[in-house]
């Protein structure tokens, strides 16, 4: 009588029953399946951080799964790396930092395009090449913090596109052309790249659906090491990097990309 009841409630309500309880004890919400193990540690971390979450979607199961594999499922460390990114959102004024108008300005000559490109499946984009950011310039001008904030504002940015478009993952697309020790690997440069990969793991965590780097140079395999240290599993499991040779990466990159999304930079035929 009770099962016969909930299922005329789902079917009232215009909801498949199938759509909230899966097979073999698989839950399915909104698109995402989660194993009953996972629903439970889900309600413990919404329970455990309910009190410090402030912004609608930091409740979400999507967002929340995130901080659960980043800890490997254990929800106390979950809670308490969650907790101390929002400590983190809070003192840096994060939520307001795509609005900042300094770094609105500096965007001109550290360009980046965000969301234009998504691949097959719904993931955005972000798109950087390294012959348009010159990091020693930066440090040299006395704004190499502005920097590091810039590149944050660029994961803020891509991590609320992707919201919008119903997911919590994103892909890093980055042409190397133009990579050079002077001004990228220096000894002045090394720390922009190690805070960027820091914020990202510690701040972003899980949110990188692919990292994809195109016409590496030899060079970078010595700094590439000490970024590989600072990365997830999930991040290093991610990431796909190629060197000049556009048989390799372009089919690669056109399995994930219809080729009008992508631009000629990366394979594609998108002109803007």
């Amino acid at each position: 009588m009770l099962s016969w009841f909930l299922c005329s409630v789902f079917l009232l309500l215009g909801t498949k029953l199938e759509n909230f309880i899966g097979i073999n004890g698989v839950y399915i919400d909104s698109g995402q399946k989660y194993t009953s193990e996972e629903k439970l540690a889900l309600d413990k971390l919404r329970e455990m951080v309910s009190s410090s979450l402030y912004l609608d979607y930091q409740s979400d199961d999507g967002y929340l799964i995130n901080w659960l594999k980043h800890k490997n499922m254990d929800v106390h460390a979950a809670a308490k790396a969650l907790e101390t990114t929002i400590r983190w959102r809070k003192e840096n004024n994060i939520d307001n930092i795509l609005q900042d108008k300094e770094l609105i300005k500096m965007m001109k000559s550290y360009p980046s395009t965000v969301g234009k490109a998504v691949d097959k499946t719904g993931h955005p984009a972000s798109e950087m090449s390294y012959s348009n950011w010159n990091f020693r310039k930066a440090v040299l001008a006395g704004k190499r913090d502005q920097l590091m904030l810039l590149m944050t504002s660029s994961f803020e940015r891509i991590t609320t596109i992707a919201r919008k478009m119903g997911t919590y993952k994103y892909i890093s697309l980055t042409d190397m052309q133009g990579y050079n020790k002077r001004d990228h690997g220096c000894l002045l440069c090394i720390p922009i790249l190690v805070n960027a990969t820091l914020t990202s793991e510690t701040h972003y965590p899980n949110t990188l659906y692919k990292v994809i780097a195109i016409n590496t140079p030899r060079i970078y395999a010595t700094v590439f090491d000490l970024i590989r240290a600072l990365m997830g599993e999930g991040t290093k499991a991610a990431s796909h990097f190629f060197g000049s040779n556009k048989n390799e990466w372009q089919p690669f990159l056109l399995n994930l990309f219809s080729k009008e999304q992508l631009p000629m930079q990366f394979g594609g035929t998108r002109t803007s």
